[in-house]
């Protein structure tokens, strides 16, 4: 018996969906007994299977640190991205599994259920840096910019063409593998400076506060990247009589929606080298309750740290200037040549601190004026005197 002419062939094309069979699945041949049929025609219509595909993430990112040679700085990797199950809980995504023109789906399991169709998954994160969106390919090293097709954006939103995610497209040959890779932006920050207050105080009984230099800018700092605290001298002009840089105390403000705004110590990551006292070994006239190891010193270059800066939007760095108040060697003498200690003077003072007066000299035919203050013998008058004078 002939075969049915192929003019009256229909090919109404439809997905083959999981569970769905054939009714015919042999081609190049003609079986009159298998179509069931034993005169007229019959409509022979095509079925097709979509075809699956994996889509994986890779959320490396190109980073070295070059500017420092602290073992402990790491760079954090990136996390995510995830996805929420049917118990409202977030699962690590490592591998996302679509079917071609049907549905992007978490997993293969669910991929093969035909459940639990996707819109978005949450996006990656890693610190310090800012999430861009993944593509199918990665950034174009002369230009920094993505290339090729982006996919999800920032939010984890599935970009869509005419209504249809294209990732529900992407794969189109069975078996199908690709892989989309984050881009990040790193953020970027202004570390804030203020000159600080001195101990003396001024006429309103208020410390004598340091005025900052006209035009002295913040500090900008981008994350994987190195940077110093600016220089006294630019942001605070020349040093106060009596007083030396003692070093920046860095400080974070969170602001809150409700109620006064909090701070603490801000630590700056990688920053190590910058713990180093202006001045070493001296650690005395410091303000109370300011440790000068918890300061950081100015820098004349880069090198020595990562400023691995993370703040959240609420958050806001300032570093103070801290003023050490001079230490001062006090001699007292009675004759002009040998020390007077009678009493348990003070031996020595700092700038503009108290002095403890010792006992007041007697000496016959003489009435005690007062106590005069003299300038230490330079080096040349020691020398001249043969080192005999007090204070050489």
């Amino acid at each position: 018996m002939a075969c049915p002419a192929f003019a009256d062939f229909d090919a109404n094309l439809y997905n083959h969906e999981p569970g769905e069979q054939p009714e015919l699945t042999q081609t190049g041949a003609c079986e009159q007994d298998h179509l069931g049929v034993t005169s007229g025609s019959t409509i022979l219509k095509a079925i097709w299977t979509a075809n699956d595909g994996t889509i994986s993430f890779n959320n490396d990112i190109s980073w070295t640190n070059s500017c420092s040679s602290d073992s402990s700085i790491s760079h954090n990797d990136a996390t995510g991205p995830k996805y929420t199950n049917a118990l409202n809980q977030e699962v690590s995504l490592a591998n996302l599994y679509t079917r071609y023109g049907i549905g992007t789906y978490p997993t293969s399991t669910d991929k093969d259920n035909d459940t639990n169709g996707m819109s978005s998954l949450i996006s990656p994160s890693r610190a310090g840096y800012r999430f861009d969106g993944y593509y199918t390919h990665g950034t174009n090293p002369e230009t920094n910019q993505p290339v090729q097709t982006k996919y999800v954006d920032a939010d984890g939103s599935f970009i869509t063409s005419g209504g249809v995610a294209l990732l529900d497209t992407l794969i189109e040959t069975a078996n199908g593998t690709e892989t989309l890779y984050a881009h990040w932006t790193p953020k970027t920050y202004t570390i804030a400076y203020n000159c600080g207050v001195l101990a003396e105080l001024d006429s309103e009984n208020q410390p004598v506060a340091v005025r900052r230099e006209s035009g002295a800018e913040d500090t900008t700092v981008t994350y994987d990247n190195c940077y110093s605290l600016d220089s006294i001298a630019h942001q605070c002009g020349t040093t106060p009589t009596g007083y030396t840089f003692g070093g920046w105390q860095c400080i974070k403000t969170t602001t809150h929606a409700e109620g006064d705004p909090t701070t603490e110590a801000f630590v700056l990551p990688g920053a190590n080298s910058f713990k180093t006292l202006p001045v070493a070994g001296q650690t005395t006239g410091y303000p109370d309750g300011i440790s000068a190891a918890s300061l950081y010193a100015e820098t004349t270059t880069t090198a020595g740290g990562v400023w691995n800066v993370d703040l959240a939007a609420n958050e806001t760095v300032t570093c103070t200037a801290i003023w050490r108040a001079n230490s001062i060697d006090v001699i007292w003498t009675s004759d002009g040549t040998t020390s007077y200690t009678t009493g348990t003077p003070t031996p020595s003072c700092t700038y503009d601190g108290d002095v403890k007066l010792p006992t007041k000299p007697e000496r016959t035919g003489y009435t005690f004026g007062g106590w005069e203050v003299q300038a230490v013998p330079t080096a040349q008058e020691c020398q001249a005197a043969d080192n005999a004078l007090l204070g050489c």
